[in-house]
């Protein structure tokens, strides 16, 4: 059921009552994907978010709507003359007839700009759901050539904080969705070596393994060596991070957020 009253869509044409139905159906889905999504957790809500109202996005309007700049002043005026109709006819200054054709004016002039109100706010509902949609394609077209992201949630975290910052940066309200999120991407690639295709990972920390020593015990080791062994708590990590990944990832996460947070600091 529409949540627009007959009354305020009697005046559209028969493309706008279309656009509108377009729209409702559209939110409908939406409504449904959050639902699901709040249900199962799914991860591509987080990044969906982040940017459809942060990144630039080229649309066509689908209703043009023109409003008087002084429209709530036109409406204030209007009801003051409906007020000096009423009282004119009462001292007898207007003839029924005349007094409900001054009446009528002053209703299809109220009437005009109701619904020139209506269709600008039912414009603005309808570019900001092209927008959602257009961020959205561009979120599921990104995520297919990148399905690195889908498969581990660490990595989907870093790239949405990464859009997230970036959407709000003033020197990057200019660019697309897809740059935003191409950026990010360098982003986290520049950082930590991580968001390439699985393929591309396995083959590179191949090529990088390199045998590892088992470390000596504390018990030889002189007090000097000992601080330096605490202040490399983190080289197994590092070498994880250079020569298998996917281990890394799982080892990361199983940190604590106080460990995890001294060990991004630190790198």
């Amino acid at each position: 059921m529409s949540r627009y009253t007959e009354e305020e869509m009697q005046d559209l044409t028969e493309e706008e009552r279309a656009a509108l139905e377009d729209l409702e159906a559209e939110e409908a889905e939406d409504e449904e994907e959050e639902a699901g999504e709040a249900d199962g957790g799914n991860a591509d809500g987080a990044e969906e978010e982040a940017g459809k109202d942060s990144v630039a996005t080229e649309f066509q309007p689908l209703l043009d709507a023109d409003v008087p700049e002084d429209a709530a002043e036109q409406l204030e005026a209007i009801a003051r003359q409906k007020e000096e109709l009423v009282q004119k006819f009462d001292d007898g200054e207007l003839t029924a007839k005349e007094y409900q054709l001054e009446l009528d004016k002053l209703a299809k002039r109220e009437r005009e700009i109701e619904q020139a109100q209506f269709k600008a706010r039912l414009a603005q509902e309808m570019a900001e759901q092209q927008q959602r949609n257009a961020w959205l394609a561009t979120v599921n077209q990104f995520l297919s050539e990148h399905s690195e992201y889908r498969q581990y949630p660490l990595r989907y975290k870093a790239l949405d904080l990464a859009v997230r910052e970036l959407a709000a940066q003033e020197e990057n309200q200019g660019l697309s969705g897809r740059e935003i999120l191409e950026k990010a991407h360098e982003q986290i690639v520049e950082q930590f070596g991580l968001a390439r295709a699985g393929d591309d990972l396995k083959q590179e920390g191949k090529k990088r393994r390199r045998p590892i020593e088992a470390p000596p015990t504390l018990a030889n080791v002189p007090a000097a060596s000992a601080t330096e062994t605490e202040d490399g708590r983190w080289a197994k990590l590092d070498r994880l991070m250079e020569t298998d990944p996917e281990r890394y990832e799982r080892e990361l996460a199983k940190l604590s957020d106080a460990d995890r947070d001294a060990y991004l600091a630190a790198r």
